[in-house]
């Protein structure tokens, strides 16, 4: 193929990639180089010959530039001696080897702590890698979009109503439908909603996972029915759309290694980062900038090493350990074939709290403990998403180095516990100064009281945050306030600005100065990027802002102090701001009046 050629087929993959794709890639590469070879689709000269051989394709992957397909012994040799085939493999079919749950139902309790949130039930698992004082900070996973590959998902349950899906796909039936499906295992989606809850999930006195605050993609990569079967090359094209979305982070708590059928277990030798093709592919998405976090696995006793793709040298690879910070019975321990310390890390993953499961679907306001990697794996993965809220420019290799260098074995890493219990506080700090995810704006007395939270490891002086304000009615340059720190508020700095006409806008951001002398500018690229309001129209709005989640997806959220004979909200779009077309609708309340600090919140996702 000619450079010329090959050079605008590569321009054409850019129509499959998302905008936050090009954008998340651009942070480990350079512009000319964000899109490579492994995204040209596989040629489909290749697999008509393959279809006019009346070999029935399965599976196509990009990045491995192969497909999957069955064949007879016959057909396997004659594919053999066609010019473009390197090599055949044997698709890869596991069978998962579970851990025993804890067996008993629990009930909501309080945490009897002070932080922002009631936990329940939770606490210990989240407590253990010091998530609550995040949540308490603001640092929630705003504007980190994660990506779940698993067996399957279900929401109806309390702790995964506000969960925010924009994008879901069956890799096992190819449809947009992740639930069960006639035919498939009652418990197929048990796996998959567990791991989205422990990692994403709210519920106040129940469950709260780390990334509460994030978005996420579910993709059903996982084939339990009859044999109770998972195929890698399912995995490998479900990272694969991950990836063309744009997401920032991937949960998998699948893996692979012993009970395959028809062919050979893997060899130890093989776990070496570049053969099995999950690892490959994970390899491949961590060097497209996605952060891959993966079970270290559960195979401890029997097979005694990790599983693919946590071998990878870029894949965060997590184990488990209980309460007490133990190593636990099954965790699989390392270290590679090549001699690399895995896992990377560790989280809690004995008596892990997820919502309770009842034949084919939750129990609503019920919950269990079950017990395995595949739940450290998640805790671990929304801890790299508050990482990543805190610091959207990191790339996969700094938010590895920051689980690291701050977890409680740092300096003595060894084979079952890697660097050992992650702290998600001092991670979110190793790369300096944090603000909240986002600012909290509201209007007393007239004026907008605008707030943020704020901690550097440093330490920040007095009279060193400010805010930068320029309104619409006055235009000209950003005017730069000193903020107040709030007494009654640990971490807390504030400023309280006239609200102007109806109608007008504002544009605002923060910057510190730390007692180290480093600024800090919140949002990061400000001001080419700041944070903007509209002064409400009405005395009843007293906030209104909106979030870009891709192409899309635009989240809106408003709040109203009181509300007089409203029977609702339309919701309306327009390209030329002349036009309208009404796309949504929000069920009002009536007549309401309630104090400022219950206010009616209302969101709607715009399609």
């Amino acid at each position: 193929i000619s450079l010329k050629k090959l050079n605008n087929n590569l321009k054409n993959c850019e129509i499959f990639l998302s905008e936050r794709a090009i954008k998340r890639r651009k942070k480990v590469r350079k512009d000319f180089e964000v899109i490579d070879k492994s995204d040209l689709p596989v040629r489909t000269e290749y697999i008509d010959r393959l279809s006019a051989m009346g070999i029935k394709i399965i599976n196509v992957s990009k990045w491995l530039n192969g497909v999957s397909a069955n064949l007879s012994d016959g057909e396997k040799e004659a594919v053999e001696n066609l010019h473009f085939v390197r090599e055949i493999k044997p698709v890869e079919r596991y069978i998962r080897n579970p851990v025993p749950s804890e067996g008993f139902e629990l009930s909501k309790v309080l945490t009897g702590n002070n932080y922002k949130y009631d936990y329940g039930i939770s606490f210990t698992q989240n407590n253990l890698i010091n998530i609550p004082i995040l949540h308490d900070l603001g640092i929630v996973g705003n504007g980190v979009f994660i990506g779940m590959l698993d067996a399957g998902y279900i929401r109806n349950h309390q702790s995964l109503e506000n969960l925010i899906v924009v994008n879901e796909w069956d890799f096992i039936n190819d449809d947009g439908n992740t639930a069960n499906e006639p035919g498939e295992p009652p418990d197929e989606h048990k796996h998959g909603s567990w791991t989205l809850a422990v990692i994403g999930g709210f519920c106040e006195g129940g469950l709260i996972g780390p990334a509460f605050g994030s978005t996420f993609a579910l993709a059903k990569t996982e084939d339990t029915s009859t044999e109770s079967t998972l195929e890698e090359d399912n995995w490998v094209r479900g990272i694969e759309w991950l990836d063309s979305l744009g997401v920032d982070v991937v949960s998998s708590s699948v893996g692979y290694a012993t009970r395959f059928v028809d062919r050979p277990d893997y060899k130890f030798e093989e776990l070496d980062g570049k053969t099995a093709i999950t690892t490959i592919a994970a390899e491949m998405a961590v060097q497209k900038g996605i952060i891959v976090v993966n079970s270290a696995g559960n195979e401890r006793i029997g097979w005694g090493h990790i599983v693919t793709p946590a071998d990878g040298e870029n894949v965060i690879a997590v184990g488990a350990v209980d309460a007490f910070g133990n190593i636990t019975y099954f965790s699989s321990p390392g270290p590679t074939s090549d001699g690399r310390i895995k896992p990377d890390v560790v989280a809690l993953g004995f008596g892990v709290v997820v919502p309770k499961f009842n034949v084919v679907s939750f129990d609503y306001d019920k919950y269990e403990s079950v017990n395995g990697t595949s739940f450290s794996c998640p805790l671990t993965a929304g801890a790299a998403a508050l990482i990543l809220s805190a610091h959207p420019n990191l790339t996969p290799a700094e938010v590895r180095e920051a689980f690291i260098k701050t977890a409680d074995r740092a300096d003595n890493p060894d084979n079952n516990f890697g660097y050992g219990v992650i702290d998600a506080y001092k991670s979110v700090l190793y790369f300096g100064t944090v603000f909240s995810n986002k600012p909290d704006l509201q209007i007393i007395d007239n004026e907008y009281h605008i707030s943020t939270k704020i901690v550097s490891p440093s330490g920040i002086p007095e009279n060193s945050v400010f805010l930068h304000y320029k309104n619409s009615q006055n235009g000209g340059s950003f005017q730069i306030i000193t903020m107040n720190r709030n007494i009654n508020e640990h971490n807390e700095y504030y400023v309280d600005i006239p609200v102007g006409s109806f109608g007008s806008s504002a544009a605002y951001y923060f910057s510190v100065i730390d007692s180290a002398d480093i600024q800090s500018f919140n949002p990061i690229d400000a001001p080419n990027n700041n944070y903007t309001y509209v002064s409400p129209f009405s005395q009843e709005l007293k906030s209104f802002e909106f979030q870009i989640q891709s192409r899309r997806f635009v989240i809106l959220n408003w709040t109203m102090s009181f509300q007089t004979n409203n029977l609702g909200f339309d919701i309306e779009r327009s390209l030329d701001n002349q036009s309208f077309i009404k796309v949504g609708h929000v069920q009002g309340h009536r007549t309401i009046i309630l104090q400022i600090e219950k206010q009616i919140r209302e969101r709607i996702i715009i399609v």
